[in-house]
């Protein structure tokens, strides 16, 4: 079976990034772009590293995630059909890690903070749309040990 029949065999199992292993060192920048109902998405092969680009029917990137033996791993990024991004963070092994920020879709952070094994770690700032702080939360080993609320009176 060559490379585009055993993509094509587990053409499902891809669409929902589900259970599949894609180990393809021999074939370093292979590409395959897969067209569903709603969107497209462009998946590229780099050695052991599959990075998957999600865009909308107009063409607009709305999705970039990588994987590595089955998991996620490595740098994602989302977007609102607008073209503002709506997410920005890091996965190892499918856990979320390191520092991850949230936007609302008219390009003001909604919230941010630090994950630490795929679990809130730190200080966490929501955001109220206009830019405003609305709540603080505080975690310490995977607990809120604090949070503030910032309310705003009309």
């Amino acid at each position: 079976m060559n490379f585009l029949e055993s993509i094509s065999s587990n053409l499902e199992k891809l669409l929902h990034f589900q259970n599949f292993v894609v180990l393809f060192p021999d074939l370093p920048r292979t590409r395959l772009v897969v067209e569903t109902h709603d969107d497209v998405k462009r998946l590229m092969f780099m050695n052991e590293m599959l990075q998957m680009n999600q865009f909308s029917k107009t063409g607009r990137k709305i999705e970039e995630v990588r994987f590595r033996k089955n998991k996620r791993n490595g740098k994602y990024d989302a977007w609102y059909p607008n073209g503002q991004h709506s997410v920005e963070g890091s996965y190892v092994n499918s856990l979320r890690e390191g520092h991850w920020t949230y936007w609302y879709n008219n390009g003001v952070i909604e919230r941010e903070g630090k994950f630490i094994n795929g679990k809130e770690s730190g200080l966490w700032i929501t955001k109220y749309e206009n830019g405003e702080n609305a709540m603080e939360r505080t975690y310490i080993d995977r607990k809120i040990q604090e949070i503030r609320a910032h309310f705003r009176f009309s």
